[in-house]
């Protein structure tokens, strides 16, 4: 800053006022105080920040799009779509004959496509009702299986839970568009809202129960937030976040993650019933008593003895019990609290 000129023997005056706060240092001084600041660190941070620096140097960095694709794994279409003249409807066939579902079965199943706005593709969904049920189960599958391959699941979940059941393929999965690498979180969000918006004004929100499994709880979750006092949200073998709690081991590799559940399930205001198995191997059950702690309206937490998303007849009946009356036997708070 430069002075003026002294006049009348007057002082010379600045022309702009000083800062108040001193200007953070630069150059050598700086480097002098970020050494004295490490410096008042305990031995062993450190150490870990040191090593933590020269691995970021060196450290692969897996792209997101190539973990997705790890992620979503659409099995080959497992089904076709004919349309039936004789019912003037579409009809669901399966390219291999499955133990436990007939042709009878086929027949009671109602096939409806829509189109996903964001992506231009159709999304492919079923309607499965159940003789003189007043609930409707809106299913989303884990990303290994399609309507298809899931269909013997989505049987017993008709026949033993007394439901009616909405469930509908991924884009890339099945006879939904899109080629099997498609599949990413912000499609699966769409998704979910295309293929549950042919449900509007055919289903009485009340009478919605949203049922997700494993990696299908995160679209289930998704529409549960919506501001509908829907009927309830069922989450079978849930995640907090895909990443940190099924492959941790790769975290170090990346700067993301996805699929946050544990945070937007605190969005979800209608009764929650969350079930994992103390014997799954795919999935550790702690994830799911994260998830309970984290639901506001938690009615119902089941441990189950079953393998990674199966049901066993005990499983079916404290479901069922929930959602019929939104109570059932709880279990102890410690299996949610402890460690």
């Amino acid at each position: 800053m430069e002075a003026q000129e002294p006049q009348n023997n007057q002082p010379a005056v600045l022309t702009e006022a000083e800062p108040l706060n001193p200007q953070p240092a630069d150059g050598p001084e700086a480097e002098h105080l970020s050494n004295v600041a490490e410096g008042e660190k305990p031995f062993l941070t450190r150490v870990t920040d040191a090593v933590r620096r020269c691995f970021n140097r060196v450290r692969p960095v897996i792209p997101f799009e190539t973990v997705q694709r790890y992620v979503f794994k659409p099995p080959e279409p497992t089904y076709t779509l004919r349309y039936d003249n004789g019912r003037r409807r579409k009809l669901l066939e399966l390219r291999r004959p499955t133990e436990g579902i007939s042709q009878e079965d086929l027949y009671d199943i109602y096939v409806e496509e829509a189109l996903n706005q964001l992506t231009n593709l159709s999304i492919c969904t079923i309607f499965w009702p159940c003789p003189n049920s007043t609930y409707t189960l809106v299913v989303s599958h884990d990303s290994a299986v399609d309507i298809g391959s899931d269909l013997v699941f989505t049987k017993r979940l008709r026949n033993q839970l007394q439901c009616n059941v909405f469930t509908y393929d991924y884009s890339g999965y099945g006879c939904s568009g899109g080629r099997p690498e498609l599949p990413s979180e912000t499609n699966l969000y769409a998704d979910a809202r295309t293929a549950f918006s042919v449900l509007h004004g055919r289903v009485d929100p009340n009478k919605i129960i949203f049922f997700g499994q494993s990696v299908g709880t995160a679209p289930s979750i998704h529409l549960a937030m919506d501001d509908y006092a829907y009927g309830g949200l069922i989450l079978q073998s849930p995640f907090t976040s895909y990443m940190a709690s099924r492959h941790w081991y790769w975290t170090p590799f990346m700067d993301y993650d996805f699929l946050h559940c544990a945070d937007k399930i605190k969005r979800v205001a209608c009764s929650t019933a969350v079930i994992h198995s103390t014997r799954d191997k795919v999935l550790s059950y702690r994830n799911a008593k994260k998830m309970a702690k984290n639901a506001p309206q938690l009615r119902f937490w089941i441990l189950s003895i079953a393998d990674h998303n199966t049901l066993n007849n005990q499983d079916c009946d404290n479901l069922r019990e929930f959602i019929y009356n939104r109570s059932g036997s709880w279990a102890e708070p410690s299996t949610i609290n402890g460690g």
